[in-house]
């Protein structure tokens, strides 16, 4: 489970359950904290792309 192939995609679906559920309860008002969380999610799924397929 702690095999980065394996954790990576779910520390990436963290950080975009954890973003989506704050821009929810914000009325919908983007703030930094959700693209800081939503950046963060796309470095995580970018790199597990990155090793389950071109490592």
């Amino acid at each position: 489970m702690f095999d980065p192939v394996n954790l990576f995609p779910f520390i990436s679906l963290a950080f975009l359950l954890a973003s989506a559920l704050r821009f929810a309860r914000n009325g919908r008002r983007w703030e930094v904290s959700i693209r800081i969380w939503l950046t963060m999610a796309a470095i995580f799924a970018i790199v597990a792309v990155w090793i389950r397929f071109l490592r």
